[in-house]
């Protein structure tokens, strides 16, 4: 990449953060507010608002933290990236179901590239459903397969324009550079993304990248 796409690219990723972040600081703002109104009747549900709301914005900047920053690159706690994924999915309506065994070798690229693709499964489920993951070691590498099950199930057209591998730079947006950072991510990893369509609420994407 160029200096200038790559500035681009830092950009964008921080520009979906924020918008990621604002929905949730704001209620947090709100719940406050509401407290001090001094209002017995409205300060549970403040409190109840604020602390969730607080909550929320936690996960999404430790999730976005270890997907996106550097420290990602140096996770070796599978159980604390299957608490994010789990935490980030359900403020989306999605529920993830995690292997029972992960295999003994694991390349140190795989925590960043297990939230990405659940984050990306997760927005091809309009409605919510559920994402499976499943890992598994082969002659070629590791496999990694996140399946995303759930009424109207596929990937955003945004999400499209991010996965192309014609994509210009300048065509990049808040919407769609979380996908084109996935691709990219797994490109690193010296693999590539196979997105399917198994059934009219399945999309399937899987890559294998070299253990």
């Amino acid at each position: 990449m160029t200096d200038a796409a790559e500035l681009r690219l830092a950009e964008l990723l921080a520009s979906k953060l924020c918008h990621d972040l604002v929905g949730p600081v704001g209620a947090v703002n709100n719940g406050m507010e509401l407290l001090a109104e001094d209002d017995l009747l409205m300060g549970d549900e403040a409190v109840k608002l604020a602390s969730s709301s607080a909550q929320q914005a936690g996960t999404v900047l430790q999730f976005y933290r270890l997907a996106y920053g550097a420290s990602g690159g140096g996770v070796t706690d599978y159980g604390m990236v299957r608490d994010l994924a789990e935490k980030m999915l359900r403020h989306q309506k999605s529920e993830l179901a995690w292997p029972e065994k992960l295999p003994a070798m694991l390349p140190a690229a795989l925590p960043k590239l297990i939230l990405n693709l659940c984050q990306l499964a997760a927005e091809s489920l309009p409605r919510g459903g559920g994402v499976t993951l499943a890992i598994a070691e082969g002659a070629e590498g590791t496999g990694l397969v996140v399946t995303a099950r759930g009424t109207d199930a596929r990937l955003r057209p945004e999400s499209e324009v991010g996965l192309d591998e014609h994509v210009e730079v300048e065509d990049l947006s808040p919407r769609n550079v979380h996908a084109y950072f996935t691709r990219r991510l797994i490109q690193v990893a010296g693999g590539a993304l196979r997105v399917d369509r198994e059934t009219p609420e399945e999309i399937r994407l899987s890559t294998v990248i070299a253990s």
